[in-house]
């Protein structure tokens, strides 16, 4: 089985000069594998790998409700922009986030704990979603394909031999990757923006 990935974008939160906003994408109302992405002068550097059964907009848009209400990581706008998560620049852990670095058990902060905290990072919130972008690719396959996909990606972005791509992915998704039973395919991978560390072959094994 082969599989063609085409992302298009990039697309922004509310429009920007080299990025119309999500809402207005072609691509919308599909539903596959998403990026999110911040433009550095030689391509695109991968902050984090989703799909989504809902709409891309749906999906969006819960993501922006999760901002709202403070569940997200907040970095400094300025070392954001530059490909850099740096602890000094973290002003805000999230939700669900890890103690340390080199931890692999996540703790999470209560609703509430959040809640009070929304209004202090409404401003530094902002000035981080301008700078991010993001791409769309609609699958139409089964949704354990679009899973596997996703894994794929992500798990290619984790292994990669540049450090900035592994360190700018966010740590602590969980992702589907294929199992033992089933059977390996072939992704061809495309985009008209250059999106680093995602190969033009990728395989799902």
């Amino acid at each position: 089985m082969k599989s063609t990935v085409q992302f298009a974008g990039p697309f922004s939160w509310e429009g920007a000069s080299d990025a119309p906003s999500f809402q207005y994408a072609a691509e919308r109302h599909e539903s596959g594998v998403y990026l999110w992405t911040i433009p550095l002068p030689e391509g695109h550097l991968v902050c984090y790998v989703g799909m989504t059964a809902k709409s891309f907009a749906a999906r969006m848009e819960g993501h922006d409700r999760c901002y709202a209400a403070a569940k997200y990581h907040v970095y400094r706008a300025e070392s954001y922009a530059r490909g850099e998560k740096l602890e000094k620049d973290l002003l805000w852990e999230g939700m669900w986030h890890y103690e340390t670095e080199a931890s692999k058990s996540p703790r999470s902060r209560s609703q509430e704990e959040c809640w009070k905290n929304c209004a202090r990072l409404k401003g530094p919130t902002q000035e981080m979603k301008k700078v991010q972008r993001f791409f769309f690719a609609p699958l139409f396959c089964d949704t354990r394909t679009v899973e596997r996909i996703e894994a794929a990606i992500a798990e290619h972005l984790k292994g990669s031999p540049d450090r900035r791509v592994r360190d700018f992915l966010t740590k602590g998704i969980r992702y589907r990757p294929t199992r033992k039973h089933e059977q390996p395919f072939e992704c061809t991978v495309s985009s008209q923006a250059r999106i680093l560390g995602i190969p033009e072959r990728l395989r799902c094994i």
